[in-house]
């Protein structure tokens, strides 16, 4: 059993701009797109973000089976971003979209607090910094609602536009109160970036 409530927080956390600024970015440096534009270009960019439909799966309405624990962890990442995106689509729309955004931090100290949520980025990642070039515009958003919706339970019905809604309103999870299977469920924030535009590899 999920439930949710949400404060009434208001947030700006949509900015277009054509000031510089620093981010930073952690990456693959043996992902061959990063190593052309970044490493040999010192630039990167986000995909277009046009109208185009970005979804390369739709999710089966007629599913009533089973499948391993192994394929359903990857399926419930997958259906986190589906939802996200869909919410975007209808209520959000203007925002920067997950399926072709950078995804940025703007400090090193929120770089580092995600890797220590996800030992395994700084494994085999690195930590860069970036300047913004041109114009650009990106959103703030809590990484803490997408590992919710990440859960098994995590996008029941009762639960996912509220849930979705507070992503994209750049909520903090901590300002809320969850609860996952009659426990109450909390997170730190870690802010993340969704960036459309073109970044520079500093140093």
């Amino acid at each position: 059993m999920l439930s949710l409530v949400v404060y009434n927080i208001q947030m700006e956390n949509l900015i277009e701009s054509q000031e510089a600024k620093d981010f930073f970015v952690w990456i693959d440096p043996k992902y061959f797109l990063i190593v052309n534009n970044l490493i040999n270009l010192k630039t990167l960019f986000s995909m277009p973000g046009d109208t185009a439909d970005n979804l390369m799966f739709v999710p089966n309405p007629a599913f009533q089976g089973f499948i391993s624990p192994f394929q359903a962890n990857l399926l419930w990442n997958y259906k986190a971003e589906y939802n996200l995106e869909l919410h975007r689509r209808q209520y959000f729309d203007i925002y920067p979209s997950r399926m072709t955004s950078l995804f940025l931090f703007e400090s090193d100290s929120e770089a580092i607090k995600y890797s220590k949520h996800n030992p395994e980025i700084a494994l085999r990642r690195e930590l860069k910094h970036l300047t913004t070039h041109g114009s650009y515009r990106f959103s703030r958003h809590d990484l803490s609602w997408v590992d919710f919706l990440r859960l098994p339970h995590g996008a029941l019905d009762d639960t996912l536009y509220p849930v979705c809604d507070s992503y994209w309103r750049g909520i903090k999870v901590e300002e809320c109160t969850l609860s996952s299977c009659r426990q109450s469920w909390t997170q730190s924030p870690i802010i993340e970036i969704l960036y459309e535009g073109t970044v520079k590899l500093l140093g």
